[in-house]
């Protein structure tokens, strides 16, 4: 992990240990304010002390005066650096960089253009950053290297840290409507003795106590349905899921599912949860219902449109017949889908992912 450490930087960490600054100190002396405090009411606190930390971004230098933006959890804000006003620091300006975790005190205000800044009165470095950062203008644009350091990805690129953002939120109120509608929450066992539940390639891994052979979960489904058995009506459970087949940006072998269960009910009430599920989400997470996904604008203003697999199935696949094992064989072949070993139901799904999903 240390092929891409930069020698420069690694000079300038010696450099700050031999001056006596410790490069990473164990505690923040003052407790930082999220920067969205101070951009909310930048002219109502002007001239107030604030103390904020987070990472810097690129250095501007006039001489006298330096710009750097610094972005925390809740947003980014430009703080400058002057040098009559941080006689003790200047020195050592310039082992401060790019890339640095900082802890910054100072005046908020505006620059003579108006831009909302912090004026810094002390600096103290919190984390010496060792690895260069993307350059500028492009950031982390390789896909690949997005999902392999996802945390370069996280503060590199505000669309993604957004999107952590309103995932955290989406889960949070998918919790609330559920309980509100009286739905508990609970957790089943992630080793398997038999994998059920769905139509996927399991992991397989070894119980040496029991010495016997277990499979990674592939759905929650089986026992949630014995809870409903043993009394509990209404039961949800978000939880990883593991599925050993293939691996790109748009399918990970591990990830998040979210499944609900309910006595009593059929599939239309069913189809009436999730309506309001996203009806929720929309009004509580988004503000609106009017999403784009994949260059497309979809309103999830219930109530939704409903359809019919089998004949979704046969519209996007010239009236082919889902049962018809031959013919959907032949499709999957063509489509590029067709795997020998999975089941004629397998094949036939995989055909009606490629083609309507």
């Amino acid at each position: 992990m240390t092929h891409r450490v930069s020698p420069d930087r690694l000079k300038k960490l010696a450099a700050l240990r031999e001056k006596g600054t410790a490069p990473y100190p164990a505690r923040v002396s003052d407790k930082p304010d999220p920067i969205d405090k101070l951009t909310s009411d930048v002219d109502g606190q002007t001239d107030s002390t604030f103390t904020i930390a987070g990472r810097l971004g690129q250095v501007r230098d006039f001489g006298k005066l330096r710009f750097a933006h610094l972005t925390d959890r809740s947003g980014r804000l430009q703080v400058a650096f002057e040098r009559d006003q941080l006689a003790d620091w200047w020195p050592d300006r310039k082992l401060v960089e790019q890339g640095d975790i900082v802890s910054i005190q100072g005046l908020l205000g505006r620059t003579k253009k108006g831009e909302p800044t912090l004026w810094a009165r002390t600096v103290t470095l919190l984390t010496k950053a060792l690895r260069d950062p993307p350059e500028k203008f492009h950031g982390l644009v390789d896909v690949e290297a997005r999902y392999r350091m996802r945390y370069v990805d996280l503060f590199t690129n505000d669309d993604v840290r957004r999107q952590f953002q309103v995932r955290s939120a989406i889960i949070r109120e998918i919790r609330s409507y559920l309980d509100e509608l009286g739905f508990l929450e609970v957790e089943t066992p992630i080793l398997h003795s038999i994998p059920g539940g769905a139509l996927a390639r399991p992991f397989v891994t070894h119980h040496n106590a029991l010495d016997m052979q277990l499979y990674m979960r592939i759905a929650p489904e089986l026992y949630l349905k014995r809870l409903l058995v043993g009394g509990l009506e209404r039961v949800y459970e978000l939880g990883r899921v593991f599925r050993n087949e293939g691996v790109s940006t748009r399918h990970n072998p591990e990830f998040t599912m979210l499944e609900t269960y309910e006595a009593f009910a059929d599939y239309e009430v069913v189809m009436e949860r999730v309506e309001g599920l996203f009806d929720r989400l929309c009004a509580k997470v988004l503000g609106t219902h009017k999403v784009r996904f994949r260059d497309v604008e979809y309103d999830l203003a219930p109530p939704f449109p409903k359809k019919c697999y089998l004949d979704l199935f046969a519209e996007h696949n010239g009236g082919l017949d889902f049962f018809d094992v031959d013919k959907v064989t032949a499709r999957a072949k063509e489509l590029g889908v067709h795997k020998p070993e999975l089941t004629p139901e397998k094949i036939g799904n995989d055909v009606f992912e490629e083609t309507v999903e």
